[in-house]
């Protein structure tokens, strides 16, 4: 590899290391709410889990994640698997 390529190549990953920071930062205050919705819930005695509000959310943030070119399956599974940690971290309170 070329010098200029490998600093340019060097460049663009130290983007993505950053943009993966910011991600984790967004997804930590993200768990941070789903705290303290899970602790409103067990207060107010309703259950940790609604799938029918899950299920409404992750096809909205699909719907809107196919406009920026994320397929329908991928941004699903991706949803589904930070609501089942969110719900995890609910039990564990």
């Amino acid at each position: 590899m070329q010098k200029k390529s490998a600093k340019k190549l060097n460049f663009y990953r130290k983007k993505v290391q950053k943009l993966d920071r910011e991600l984790l930062a967004l997804l930590k205050k993200r768990l941070d709410v789903v705290k303290r919705i899970g602790a409103l819930k067990v207060a107010e005695g309703l259950p940790l889990r609604d799938r029918t509000y899950e299920n409404e959310s992750i096809e909205k943030l699909a719907d809107i994640a196919m406009r920026y070119g994320f397929s329908h399956e991928f941004v699903t599974r991706l949803f589904k698997e930070i609501m089942r940690y969110s719900l995890n971290s609910q039990k564990r309170k």
